[in-house]
């Protein structure tokens, strides 16, 4: 059985913008990887919300699946932030900011 992990983020109640998600890893290589959804885009709701389920990360050995993250948000410097694991056995429901931190990531200050 694979596990999902739904992932979301609140980036302010005026931000206005979209998201994108690339599958990453040694298993995007694969010509067997049919299960991986490799892109998922989308645009912030009214509220500045972003929710989008992924294919968790610990499915697969180490490394296989990744995950890249890109978020445009008018007026701000856009967000890149590569390879980085969304683990079911952390939770079925993540906050994006959480995960990224775990893997290191560090937000610029304003």
């Amino acid at each position: 059985m694979t596990n999902s992990v739904t992932v979301t983020a609140n980036l302010g109640s005026s931000a206005q913008g979209n998201y994108l998600f690339v599958a990453t890893g040694t298993l995007m290589s694969d010509t067997n990887v049919a299960i991986v959804t490799p892109v998922i885009d989308g645009v912030l709701d009214s509220s500045g919300n972003l929710s989008v389920s992924l294919l968790a990360s610990d499915n697969f050995s180490p490394g296989e699946l990744l995950w890249s993250c890109f978020i445009t948000i008018r007026g701000l410097t856009p967000m890149n932030v590569r390879d980085f694991a969304v683990n079911f056995s952390l939770g079925a429901s993540q906050n994006l900011f959480t995960i990224l931190k775990a893997s290191g990531w560090t937000p610029l200050s304003t």
